[in-house]
């Protein structure tokens, strides 16, 4: 995903892990108007303390019995999509409600697109949607899926950390 723009960052700690979250805006190619040439996202990035390889897990299906949830996985390394997408993180995922989410290096990153499908609080005629809440929730929600990955993740993990690029 390639991002520009990005605006209104936000880091701290939750359950002892540190996160950032950014607005930005993700391009759209080929859009016939302007306006419609970017959309705005939300990433949530969970900091951790070693780097891993590249990976995107997706969840596909509704989970119904006919209609099952497949698993999607995009990396340059299937021995590290083997150790670490295995039944426990399919089930932390699904009870964290987190379909679709990556890790770039040492950030587990997941984006919530223009308009967040987990927002609990507002979007009514009343009162609107309270995006920084959905944020919010949805670092809650990678933390738990983190607390629950494979434990024997090692023989991937790069020693290195680099700082993170927060001016101060």
């Amino acid at each position: 995903m390639k991002l520009r723009v990005h605006f209104a960052v936000m880091s701290g700690t939750h359950q002892r892990v540190t996160f950032t979250i950014a607005d930005a805006f993700e391009p759209v190619p080929f859009a016939p108007f302007r306006a419609w040439q970017q959309l705005h996202v939300t990433v949530c990035a969970v900091h951790l303390d070693i780097v891993f390889p590249s990976i995107r897990i997706v969840l596909r299906g509704t989970g119904t019995r006919r209609n099952r949830h497949t698993v999607e996985v995009d990396t340059l390394r299937p021995d590290f999509a083997e150790a670490l997408v295995t039944e426990e993180t399919t089930a932390a995922m699904l009870a964290a409600g987190v379909m679709e989410w990556s890790i770039q290096g040492r950030d587990v990153l997941v984006v919530l697109r223009d308009q967040p499908d987990d927002t609990e609080d507002g979007d009514t005629e009343d009162e609107p949607a309270d995006h920084d809440l959905d944020a919010v929730r949805a670092v809650e929600r990678l933390t738990t899926v983190i607390s629950r990955l494979p434990t024997d993740l090692g023989p991937w993990a790069d020693d290195v950390v680099p700082d993170l690029p927060l001016s101060g």
